[in-house]
């Protein structure tokens, strides 16, 4: 059996928003009906590119000190990740 892994990374949108404003996500709402959320993951990132260091290098050096992809370190910086955890 094959698991999928969804992320939905809503840039500049809190949680309260969210809710409170369901009408505005309905293709979003649908397809929480159909999986297991974890809604209770939340960043200190203030950026796309922090949030893809947090989830798939496991901290905020690989990408918090860049402001566009052509900065990011030629050498990872890796701690342990969202997937790592998954793998547990």
């Amino acid at each position: 059996m094959n698991k999928n892994l969804l992320i939905l990374h809503l840039e500049s949108l809190n949680s309260l928003n969210y809710k409170m404003n369901p009408e505005l996500f309905p293709v979003v709402k649908e397809l929480e009906k159909q999986c297991i959320v974890f809604d209770r993951y939340y960043s200190t990132a203030t950026s796309t590119l922090m949030v893809i260091g947090d989830l798939l290098y496991g901290g905020m050096k690989q990408y918090e000190c860049c402001d566009s992809l052509d900065t990011v370190p030629k050498e990872y910086c890796y701690s342990s990740s969202l997937f790592d955890n998954l793998k547990e």
